[in-house]
């Protein structure tokens, strides 16, 4: 978003939890967020689970900063609890592999853990808490202020169907 705000970018996708004050900001599409296990997780054969009933398991987290471990820090922290990250990865695929390797369990957007259950071997568990019903933002500073070519995008990414999950 600051790149957005200086003009060192024209276009950003971030979660509904982002700061996209003085942006122009648009519905993208839902992006809710997933509890993923290894192939035999006991806790696979839920529908649903709410963070604080896994907090106790081993954890494969983002590392310190990025925006989802940020998010997972912050809701646990309201109700005086941690995760226990056995290990923390540069990347959503990371998270994926070492998950799939049975180091533990993980939080990642559906369309991730969609795109990755069946080569890692993941089982998904739906996370039931409100906060992890979130969105995906498109953010521009001025949609009118845009190259032509830029201008074009929004519309495209806009289109419906055009977010995967």
């Amino acid at each position: 978003m600051d790149a957005l705000r200086a003009g060192l970018a024209d276009l950003g996708v971030v979660s509904d939890a982002a700061d996209v004050e003085g942006l122009q900001a648009f519905h993208f599409c839902a992006d809710p967020l997933v509890l993923i296990g290894p192939r035999d997780w006991a806790m696979a054969g839920r529908g649903a689970l709410i963070l604080t009933e896994v907090v106790a398991e081993p954890f494969v987290g983002l590392r310190e900063g990025s925006a989802l471990q940020a998010l997972l820090t912050r809701q646990l922290g309201r109700l005086g609890q941690r995760l226990h990250c056995r290990v923390r990865v540069d990347s959503l695929d990371a998270v994926c592999r070492m998950v799939g390797l049975g180091v533990g369990i993980g939080v990642l957007p559906r369309a991730v853990a969609a795109r990755h259950a069946g080569a890692s071997k993941l089982r998904r568990v739906r996370l039931s808490d409100a906060w992890a019903r979130r969105d995906l933002l498109l953010c521009v500073r001025d949609v009118d202020g845009l190259p032509t070519h830029a201008r074009q995008l929004p519309a495209a990414l806009l289109a419906p169907a055009s977010c995967g999950s």
